[in-house]
Order: C-alpha cells, then structure tokens, then sequence
C-alpha cells in the first residue's frame, strides 16, 4: 500500500501541494509512494526562510549548533 503525503512541510507548517505525483520502486514499478508536488513558489518559501535564518545560525557556536 502506498503512503500519501498530500503536504509539504515549510516553515514549521503543513501546506498543501498543488498536486501530487507518483514515486516509483524501481525493483518492481509498483507504487511506493504518492507525493505533495508544489510549484516554485513552494520551492521558494524556504529558501528564503533558510537565507533569513542564516546570519543567526552562522552566530552559533559548534556546541550551540550540535543541540539542534
């Protein structure tokens, strides 16, 4: 039975995909997984969530990352 991911997980939330796609085991062509597609928008989010939260996370010591 395939699992379903009908969201994607952005910036701490659930949203919706604009559609989904199927995700294929190549050992037998049977269907693993059916999978939350998004747009570029979607794909945009948390890049510009990561380029946000950079200058604090490059703050951080070794240790203080490695808690994470």
């Amino acid at each position: 039975m395939a699992r379903v991911f009908s969201g994607m997980f952005i910036g701490g939330s659930w949203l919706p995909g604009v559609a989904k796609f199927a995700d294929y085991n190549p050992s037998d062509t049977s269907v693993g997984a059916e999978i939350a597609d998004g747009n570029r928008a979607d794909a945009r989010r948390p890049i510009a969530q990561a380029q946000g939260a950079y200058q604090g996370w490059s703050a951080l010591s070794y240790h203080g990352r490695a808690r994470y």
